[in-house]
């Protein structure tokens, strides 16, 4: 993020070599180049302080003003006025609608001041202290502005992220409690009345499995209705209206510098209209780019060959669509081309006015650097803004999908593994009796399995495999099934959630009399002898253990053969 503030620092040098050079217009000597570089560098100074803090803006318009008005008191008239500097402490300094206003008022002062130091003697030497003081005022506003932003957008992406993370987890915690809370609250209600109430025992019991199964199906729903993938968006900025105001004000500029061509010679002002307009639109609508930036080209070059130097600042427009548009190293030399016509074109004595010839030179060529840099910078972060935005979208995005895809999976694979442990628990109850023990159990399973429900919103589930282990090992045995287990070195926790939907996988499609899990530091593999052909081979099931273990960095293997149905985990 270096190119923002690389870009605002480029145009400040750039602008100070041009106030410098009017300055030294006036009287060319080292005491003056000396006092003139010090204040100018400290008005600098003020509008980058300015444009950084939050508070106080006003006392930095103060100081802006004092060095802006105040050196003409020792300095006995050779200091020319940069009242863009106050311009631009005003716009960045107040944060009040007053600003704008203000700075219009800035500009007339900056005009009557110029007036009673150098007489105006037409329109246009008039208007030209007006336009510059909010030419320059806006220029750097706007790059300042269009850094913030960039720096702005940039560093709250990972923000962004969080705060959207926390609101998925939100509307997901309100829409699990809508879909189920109300049936897991009903299974543990009814698990707890037979425990309590011994003669209503096995209707209630059997009234839980039939809702645990009953719900079985309704947590399939929800986790198929948390794969939604449509996102919300948020509005793009849209700096290209700063581009287009910055343009405006910089042809306003540029005609009034041209004091031959000016308002004498309104027959060029179509002509002018033009190329800015190419301007904006070689910016906006890149698609034309082809035929718009030698249209402008054409219009920015050819009146050169009989307008001279008058026409100069003109050129440099399309220096900056050059920069824009055309690849490097080619964008650079062309500009460069520009630039080098710009500086050697020959100024007529009487257009120097009596001042130093090399001053004049090097104001031109930096003035039109400036506005090259001012002009290729707010398009540039222009872009860079919609990129972080469009970057931030697709973050904020990736961010809610994962998150839907995992709640989808732990949906199903937590909470599966739970009813149809609840579901299995009660048929072998009914089928062999019961202990207070066993339905307090059940109970106790039942209220895990609803806070696990609205746990899952909330975090990553993340699941032990020791526990989940011994729970895997109690469910199977329950259901009579022979369990044999073999585990070797300290298996992850990215393998539980693996274990857990291979069993409950394997309680939901089959009809097993004996499993055997086999368990190492990389890998797991769960075989079962009990297949029915509607096995879940395709289902949400084994797809959820899929994206768990390619996640992790490993595959997911499935073999059937000789009515055993093996599943193995491998990872990397």
């Amino acid at each position: 993020m270096h190119m923002p503030r690389m870009i605002v620092a480029a145009w400040l040098v750039a602008y100070w070599v041009v106030m410098m050079t009017r300055n030294l217009a006036i009287a060319p000597t080292v005491s003056h180049a000396l006092v003139v570089g010090t204040l100018l560098a400290l008005q600098i100074v003020v509008v980058v302080v300015a444009a950084g803090a939050a508070r106080g803006g006003w006392w930095y318009v103060a100081a802006q003003t004092a060095l802006t008005y105040g050196p003409p008191a020792f300095l006995s008239g050779m200091w020319h006025v940069g009242s863009g500097f106050i311009v631009a402490t005003l716009l960045l300094a107040v944060h009040h609608w007053i600003r704008w206003p203000l700075s219009i008022v800035a500009g007339v002062v900056a005009a009557a001041v110029h007036t009673s130091w150098w007489p105006a003697h037409t329109v246009g030497d008039l208007a030209w202290p007006f336009v510059a003081a909010l030419n320059a005022g806006l220029a750097c506003f706007i790059l300042v502005h269009m850094a913030r932003l960039t720096g702005r957008l940039h560093a709250t992406r990972d923000e962004l992220s969080r705060e959207t993370l926390a609101q998925e987890r939100l509307r997901a915690a309100v829409r699990l409690r809508g879909a189920l809370g109300d049936h897991l609250s009903a299974i543990t209600a009814a698990l707890e009345r037979a425990r309590d109430h011994d003669r209503e025992a096995a209707h209630e019991i059997r009234r839980a499995a039939g809702l645990a199964r009953a719900t079985l199906g309704k947590v399939r729903e929800v986790a198929v209705g948390h794969r939604d993938t449509s996102v919300p968006t948020r509005e793009p900025p849209r700096p290209l209206l700063m581009y287009g105001a910055l343009v405006v004000t910089l042809t306003m500029h540029v005609w009034q510098t041209q004091a031959n061509i000016g308002l004498q010679r309104l027959g060029y002002l179509p002509l002018v209209l033009a190329v800015a307009f190419l301007q904006v639109g070689v910016v906006v609508w890149p698609r034309h780019v082809r035929w718009l930036l030698p249209l402008q080209a054409a219009l920015s070059l050819v009146p050169m060959s009989f307008l001279g130097w008058e026409w100069g600042a003109i050129a440099g427009f399309v220096a900056v669509s050059f920069l824009l548009k055309v690849r490097p190293p080619w964008s650079f030399l062309l500009a460069g081309l520009v630039m080098t016509v710009i500086g050697t074109m020959r100024i007529p004595a009487e257009a120097a006015a009596g001042y130093d010839a090399v001053v004049v030179r090097v104001y031109w060529v930096a003035a039109s650097l400036a506005m090259i840099i001012n002009l290729y910078g707010a398009a540039k972060l222009a872009d860079l803004a919609a990129d972080l935005h469009e970057s931030r979208e697709r973050l904020v995005r990736m961010t809610v999908l994962t998150e839907r895809l995992r709640l989808s999976r732990d949906v199903h694979d937590l909470m599966g593994f739970g009813l149809s442990a609840i579901a299995l628990r009660c048929d072998v109850l009914l089928r062999t009796g019961h202990t207070r023990a066993d339905l307090d159990g059940l109970v106790e399973l039942s209220r895990r399995v609803r806070d696990e429900s609205y746990a899952v919103a909330r975090s990553s589930g993340d699941l032990s495999f020791p526990e989940e282990l011994e729970a895997a090992r109690a469910v199977l045995e329950a259901a009579g099934i022979e369990v044999d287990i073999q585990v070797s070195g300290h298996p992850p926790a990215a393998l539980a959630p693996v274990l857990r939907e291979s069993v409950t996988n394997l309680l939901r499609h089959s009809v097993a009399m004996h499993v055997t899990i086999t368990c190492t530091p990389s890998r797991l593999t769960v075989v079962n002898d009990g297949v029915r052909p509607a096995a879940d081979s395709g289902g949400l099931g084994l797809a959820n253990l899929r994206e768990r273990v390619t996640s992790a960095g490993g595959r997911l293997a499935t073999e059937l053969a000789g009515g055993r149905f093996t599943i193995s985990a491998e990872l990397a």
